[in-house]
């Protein structure tokens, strides 16, 4: 009986440790062990990968639940920000190696119950505390593009960024992380972000490509041009990496178009790619080139791009380094195996129209509608439809449509990207030249974008969640009860 009872607490104590990321011989120092247990989640796995390193190769790896435990391993030389994708819900935090993180949370109010424990526990929870305090200002910020002129936008948006400043710096000072990694990428990140919005507001009020920049927005734009875009560093964070992609392809180039440096290019996925491919060797040195490109093709390539990339792919790889050639050959490899054709599924309508974005509202008066602008080029908007099909699930049997409405130009790329990626809904693609300027105000940030439409037509949030948001369900319940 000694021996039996031994033998079943052994067991018991080395399920134990794997559950919580502890090993009898410790902690691998290029490995981050992550572990623990989410109550009230019926998902048999969840996808966990790095966000703040785009040129990794994208590399994802699923992490089964099983009675709500997991236990995984990240093999990493360096800190990194690690994302929980729950196909629905989704959760970052910030590690290093040789941390042993442990996380308990309920699933129904995932980030306000986060909680971590382990080594490293004082960065991870750090995500989590500054986007319950500031989520909510950050999603109001784009409120104030319309009601605001260049000198107070620029006044708010800097009054956000001190205090997201000071809270980080409080919050390392308490914790004793002023010198760690982790104080500076976030001092980084946030600064980005500052960036990024002052990109947007710019891009929102002056139609560069006719009229150039209006005198009101050149202070906000010298701040733009005094980044130094030749650094390759600039692309560490997943801010920084937005914001270079957008200075490039919405500021520079409509700039240049402007000052007749450059042709008009027409506006498609591949017109797009190859104009920022060509106008990133003109304004980047050879090394921030190469950094760049990276991240443009993994942000763009999946199984329907990898033709249309080809011929921007096949010239980079000729004067790129060996380790990004084998990653991206890699990449498309993959891709280019996936790319088989399948059929629309049954819960996929689609409907072709010469109508512009007013009329196919029209056509669903009566119903309360969730409209998703996207494109099958666009890396952001596939990432959103696993989380949009569960949503679709919820209100299967309610009174709200789930519109799709792309901006793609090849009839032939949205039609297999609707069956690829096995997209319920109904699906339309726009025709752009009818709803011009209405599309210029709502899709300044570009795509993905979603709006809420009233059972009156109106448009009751022209900045709605994205299906990954936690809080669209909820929002969707209030409007339909109202």
């Amino acid at each position: 009986m000694i021996m039996k009872y031994s033998t079943t607490y052994l067991i018991r104590f080395s399920l134990f440790l794997i559950l919580t990321g502890y090993s009898m011989i410790g902690i691998a120092q290029n490995q981050i062990h992550f572990s623990g247990n989410i109550e009230n989640c019926s998902k048999s796995k969840f996808e966990l990968g790095k966000v703040n390193k785009p040129n990794d190769g994208n590399k994802w790896q699923k992490v089964k639940i099983k009675n709500g435990h997991f236990s995984a391993v990240i093999k990493t030389n360096e800190p990194t920000v690690l994302r929980c994708y729950f196909k629905g819900k989704e959760l970052d935090f910030y590690a290093s190696p040789g941390d042993s993180l442990i996380l308990t949370a309920d699933y129904n109010k995932l980030m306000a119950t986060t909680r971590f424990e382990g080594k490293g526990k004082k960065t991870a929870q750090f995500y989590t505390a500054w986007k319950q305090k500031f989520k909510a200002l950050n999603n109001s910020d784009f409120d104030n593009y319309d009601k605001c002129n260049p000198e107070r936008y620029l006044e708010l948006r800097k009054k956000l960024l001190d205090s997201e400043l000071a809270f980080l710096n409080d919050y390392a000072t308490k914790n004793g992380l002023k010198e760690n990694p982790f104080f500076n990428y976030y001092s980084t990140d946030f600064k980005f972000r500052f960036y990024s919005d002052l990109r947007h507001y710019i891009t929102y009020h002056n139609s560069i490509e006719e009229d150039g920049i209006k005198p009101e927005y050149l202070p906000l734009m010298k701040l733009l041009d005094e980044i130094d875009y030749n650094n390759p560093k600039l692309i560490e964070t997943e801010a920084q990496m937005w914001h270079l992609m957008g200075y490039i392809n919405q500021v520079k180039y409509r700039q240049l178009i402007y000052e007749k440096e450059l042709p008009k290019l027409i506006k498609d996925s591949v017109h797009w790619t190859a104009r920022t491919y060509i106008l990133s060797k003109k304004i980047l040195n050879k090394k921030a080139h190469e950094a760049y490109v990276m991240t443009l093709l993994f942000e763009l390539v999946n199984p329907l791009t990898v033709r249309t990339l080809a011929p921007i792919y096949e010239d980079f790889i000729k004067t790129c380094s060996i380790e990004n050639r084998i990653t991206l050959q890699d990449a498309f490899k993959r891709y280019k195996r996936l790319n088989k054709k399948k059929k629309i599924q049954r819960n996929s309508k689609i409907i072709q129209t010469d109508g512009g974005l007013t009329e196919i509202i029209h056509s669903h008066k009566g119903s309360l509608l969730y409209i998703d602008f996207w494109a099958s080029w666009c890396a952001p908007c596939i990432g959103e439809m696993p989380a949009s099909k569960e949503i679709q699930k919820k209100f299967k049997n309610k009174d709200v449509k789930f519109i799709f409405i792309s901006v793609d130009q090849d009839e032939k790329s949205w039609k297999k990207a609707i069956s690829v990626y096995k997209i319920p809904g109904i699906h339309y693609m726009l025709e752009k030249e009818k709803s011009a300027d209405l599309l210029e105000s709502l899709l300044s940030k570009g795509v993905p974008h979603y709006l809420i439409v009233g059972r009156d037509g109106e448009i009751i949030d022209k900045n709605a969640k994205r299906p990954t948001d936690q809080g669209l369900d909820s929002d969707l319940d209030k409007l339909l009860n109202n």
